[in-house]
């Protein structure tokens, strides 16, 4: 039997590969991974959960810094007038991870605290955990319990 040995790899947490798949399947994914450039915001990555995670200050702000990328609003963020009430923002992510990113920054801005509700595979990255709401889509009666 053929066994594949993949290289390792820093920061695990940053792959949707998992030891529970095939090899085969595990190649794939790290070979699309490494052709996405995960090298480059791995790097990124380690700076900003050193550096700016442990300040709490504008993590998510910091973090699209630390990428280049820039949110445009249409209108002017934050909103003057905001009701003293819970408020929940949704945002799909069609486009990976970035826009998850983008959304948690504006949320920061509001200046209250949030959560945002996130696949619980996801707190794979530590850092996330004070901001998140983890979403457990496990079909299992545990699951539906925690959800």
């Amino acid at each position: 039997m053929l066994k594949l040995k993949l290289r390792e790899r820093p920061f695990p947490e940053l792959s949707y590969a998992n030891p529970h798949q095939p090899a085969l399947t595990r190649w794939f994914i790290h070979s699309v991974e490494g052709l996405s450039g995960r090298d480059r915001f791995a790097a990124l990555y380690d700076f900003w959960r050193r550096q700016v995670a442990p300040s709490g200050e504008r993590v998510f702000s910091r973090m699209l810094e630390l990428i280049d990328v820039k949110v445009r609003n249409a209108a002017p963020w934050p909103p003057a007038m905001l009701p003293d009430t819970p408020l929940v923002i949704v945002a799909n992510h069609p486009f990976g991870i970035g826009d998850g990113i983008a959304v948690l920054s504006l949320a920061e801005q509001l200046g209250r605290p949030f959560r945002v509700m996130i696949h619980k595979d996801l707190l794979k990255i530590r850092e996330m955990e004070p901001y998140s709401l983890p979403i457990d889509f496990s079909e299992t009666k545990e699951a539906v319990k925690n959800n």
